[in-house]
C-alpha cells in the first residue's frame, strides 16, 4: 500500500521555509525591515543595537520549526513529538496574524496603504487554513 503525503501540511511547510528564508534576508539586508512594516526594528539596527538580530534568527527558527512540523505532520519525515498540538499551535497563530486582513484592505482602498501588507496578512490567512485543514482534514 501507498502512502501520499498530506499536500496541505507539505504546502503549509514549504510557505512557512519561505518565510523562513525571507526573514534570513533580513540578516544580510536589515533595510529590509522597513519592507515588512518594522520600522523600530530598522532603526534599532542602525543604532547598532543586536537586539535585532537575535530577533531575526529567532523568527527564522520558529518559522523552520513549524515548516519541519508540517513535513512531520504530512509524513515525508519521522514524527516529531506533540505533533497535532504544534500544527494546530502554527495555524492559529498564522490565523491570528491574518486578523488584520480586513483593516488593511480598508486601508488600501481608503488611504495610500501599502499593498504589500494585505499579501502579507492574505499569505498568514492561507498557510493558517493549510495547517489547520491538514490536521483535520488529512
Amino acid at each position: 500500500m501507498m502512502m501520499y503525503a498530506n499536500p496541505y501540511l507539505v504546502i503549509g511547510g514549504v510557505a512557512s521555509f519561505m518565510i523562513a528564508f525571507a526573514h534570513f534576508a533580513l540578516v544580510f539586508k536589515p533595510a529590509g525591515y522597513r519592507l515588512i512594516g518594522e520600522e523600530n526594528l530598522a532603526e534599532m539596527h542602525e543604532q547598532g543595537s543586536h537586539i535585532t538580530l537575535g530577533i531575526t534568527i529567532g523568527t527564522i527558527l520558529l518559522f523552520l520549526f513549524w515548516g519541519l512540523y508540517a513535513l512531520s505532520g504530512a509524513g515525508l519525515i519521522p514524527p516529531f513529538p506533540l505533533l497535532k498540538a504544534s500544527l494546530i499551535f502554527a495555524g492559529i497563530f498564522y490565523l491570528l496574524r491574518s486578523l488584520v486582513l480586513p483593516i488593511e484592505v480598508y486601508k488600501v482602498v481608503s488611504e495610500n496603504y501599502p499593498r504589500r501588507f494585505v499579501v502579507f496578512s492574505a499569505g498568514a490567512l492561507v498557510i493558517g487554513i493549510l495547517y489547520l485543514t491538514g490536521v483535520f482534514a488529512g
